[in-house]
């Protein structure tokens, strides 16, 4: 399934086999999804594989590491990476928090839009923008009480013919995990690409989610978005609820959402079950994706009965 809420402060902490002055791990996800759509033939496809490497770097300091991840997703049935697909940062981690530079996921994902997506293949209705963003840096803070906090920024320079503004996006957000609950909060802001004074991007996003997993072997999920793009004057909003329950390691699990666009009145609704079976550090499982209200209208959105096996090291 998906990587923990934190990934990028847990890569901070890594230690293993020693490569070029550095202690460093290689990684991987190898899939292969065999997935039957609506009206369509069977198809084997990649489920998401990936390959990367993540370490720390000593600075010679005494409460203070360098630190440095990359990911890149590959095709299985290509044989090759997928370019521009990955993620990767460098920066540097202690007691203090961590910091760090590049391209990954800002607050308002990590915190709030995926939490419910607990899936390997199914939907989410997300409104976020703010996913795998080159240019950035952030900075996360140390755990205190269960109490997480992260800051980041864009800077990409002017992307449109006029100067715009020095920070093209920020995001913030804050979270709580402990003693069987979650709750956060997040907000983004996107203004940039400036031509005739006018800015081609001009939004905001704020999200909330909340989570329980005091029931031995229950994890229940939710999470609100909403979305103000004032360029194309559209407010969107979407919402996502989910639950998974464990027997010993077969995992039972559920997501069910809706998004909603206003002045368009443009509705989409999408659900996920499925059924996992994890063996050490792979994986198999099975899913029904489907979608109804305006999902109907496009004609790349079908129901689809999937299979698919994962391994990962």
């Amino acid at each position: 399934m998906k990587k923990s809420i934190m990934s990028l402060a847990v890569a901070a902490v890594v230690a293993a086999p020693a490569i070029a002055q550095a202690d460093a791990t290689l990684f991987g996800t190898f899939e292969a999804v065999m997935k039957k759509e609506a009206t369509r033939s069977a198809e084997l496809t990649d489920g998401g594989s990936s390959i990367g490497i993540m370490g720390t770097v000593d600075l010679g300091l005494d409460d203070t590491k360098g630190i440095f991840y990359w990911e890149q997703d590959l095709d299985v049935n290509a044989g090759a990476l997928v370019s521009g697909s990955g993620e990767a940062h460098l920066g540097a981690t202690g007691s203090w928090g961590t910091a760090i530079g590049g391209k990954f996921d800002h607050a308002t994902v990590t915190m709030v839009s995926d939490y419910t997506d607990i899936t390997y293949q199914g939907s989410l209705e997300t409104v976020d923008g703010f996913g795998l963003a080159s240019n950035s840096i952030a900075y996360i803070s140390p755990e205190m009480n269960g109490v997480t906090f992260m800051a980041g920024g864009v800077f990409a320079g002017d992307l449109g013919p006029q100067k715009d503004r020095q920070v093209d996006a920020y995001n913030l957000g804050v979270a709580y995990d402990a003693n069987g609950l979650y709750a956060a909060a997040a907000y983004g802001n996107m203004k940039n690409t400036k031509a005739a004074n006018t800015y081609a991007v001009n939004e905001n996003l704020w999200g909330l989610a909340a989570g329980f997993s005091g029931i031995e072997n229950l994890d229940l999920r939710a999470n609100y978005t909403r979305q103000n793009d004032k360029t194309a004057v559209e407010k969107t909003n979407a919402w996502n609820l989910s639950a998974q329950y464990d027997i010993e390691n077969t995992a039972l699990y559920g997501v069910y959402g809706r998004s909603k666009e206003k002045n368009s009145n443009a509705r989409f609704e999408s659900y996920t079950v499925g059924a996992a079976q994890t063996m050490g550090n792979g994986a198999v499982y099975a899913e029904f994706v489907g979608f109804t209200k305006d999902y109907k209208f496009d004609p790349d959105t079908k129901n689809t009965f999937l299979v698919g096996y994962q391994l990962n090291f």
